[in-house]
């Protein structure tokens, strides 16, 4: 059953996944051209290339007519199961590698932690999004604090030996000493 669903590509040096009908209309053709294998469907080019693409789906009759024409099952052709020929014997579920009861299961259990961790990285994300404000009202406030500082200073360095800020300052000092 494993043949069935991983096809290795000897010239492109790749697996292709027996997950689409494209992928197993590209495991049908092989290493014959999509034109020539058009040709002997009596069929564009272009619709087999976006067949296999997956930009159109094919009917039952373009189906059928790759099953006569090449002796592949329609089944297999349509949803990777059963036998790729006719002349094979079905799969039993005893000889499949994998149980669809245990995949199931296993598929919900993985769901189920990808779920937990999803909710925990947006949950942090929140959080970070929040204290992302804080620091953003922080830095405003700042910013115009600086803004009002800065003119003082500029005034400061200016004239730093100006009477009335001496004794401006002084009193100021008497009165924290209050």
């Amino acid at each position: 059953m494993f043949q069935y669903l991983v096809w290795y590509k000897l010239r492109a040096r790749k697996f292709i996944l027996m997950d689409s009908i494209g992928n197993r209309l590209k495991f049908i053709r092989g290493k014959q051209s999509g034109e020539d294998f058009s040709k002997s469907l009596n069929l564009h080019p272009q619709t087999i290339y976006r067949y296999e693409r997956g930009e159109r789906k094919p009917d039952i009759d373009f189906i059928q007519l790759v099953a006569k024409e090449t002796g592949f099952c329609i089944e297999w052709i349509i949803n990777g199961k059963g036998p790729m020929h006719p002349d094979e014997l079905p799969v039993s579920p005893k000889q499949s590698l994998i149980q669809p009861e245990s995949l199931t299961m296993e598929v919900c259990a993985r769901c189920a932690k990808l779920e937990a961790k999803l909710e925990k990285v947006e949950n942090q994300r929140d959080e970070l999004a929040a204290e992302n404000r804080k620091l953003w009202k922080e830095n405003g406030e700042l910013k115009e604090r600086c803004a009002r500082l800065e003119p003082r200073q500029k005034q400061e360095e200016a004239h730093p030996f100006d009477e009335r800020r001496k004794i401006s300052g002084s009193s100021d000092v008497v009165q924290s000493r209050a």
